[in-house]
């Protein structure tokens, strides 16, 4: 690797600032426009700036993140057990604190994704009859045999609970 210029590391400093100026900005509630026109660059360049920055940091400080992980879940899981008997007893505030405590452990846990990983354009759907879905696994990814055998299956379902078939 050759070695860093002074011109190169000026460049790298310069983009490093404005990095956590927008991410402060960002912070203090600016939209993406508001960050780019203040910091005089584009919008997706402000959109990435702030993206980059957070996803180092997330990466520099990864153990601590994983430290504070693991003390959450053991606060989740005291919370859990003091409410956890009343809400199978029936106590309806006692489930609602149960299952709020769930969700939250599955979402520090990555259990539950930040978005949906099944997106549907509703525009493009015509529905006159009844719809089955088949997930074949959670990568999204299937072989063209296998589409073909999910089609020719639910053809066949569909022909036999159509109403002329019986």
């Amino acid at each position: 690797m050759r070695p860093t210029t002074q011109k190169q590391a000026s460049k790298k400093t310069e983009i490093a600032i404005r990095r956590y100026r927008a991410l402060d900005l960002k912070i203090a509630g600016h939209s993406d426009r508001a960050i780019a026109r203040i910091l005089d660059v584009d919008v997706s360049t402000a959109h990435r700036d702030v993206k980059n920055l957070l996803e180092d940091l997330a990466r520099k400080h990864l153990e601590e993140a994983a430290n504070l992980r693991a003390l959450l879940n053991l606060r989740y899981e005291e919370l859990f057990h003091a409410y956890y008997d009343q809400a199978i007893s029936g106590d309806t505030e006692a489930t609602k604190i149960v299952v709020t405590i769930m969700e939250r452990v599955a979402k520090i846990n990555g259990v539950i994704p930040d978005r949906s990983l099944v997106t549907v354009d509703q525009r493009s759907m015509k529905i006159d009859e009844a719809v089955t879905f088949n997930i074949q696994d959670a990568s999204g990814r299937i072989g063209i045999d296998e589409l073909a055998k999910v089609i020719e299956e639910n053809d066949r379902y569909v022909t036999d609970t159509s109403p002329e078939s019986g």
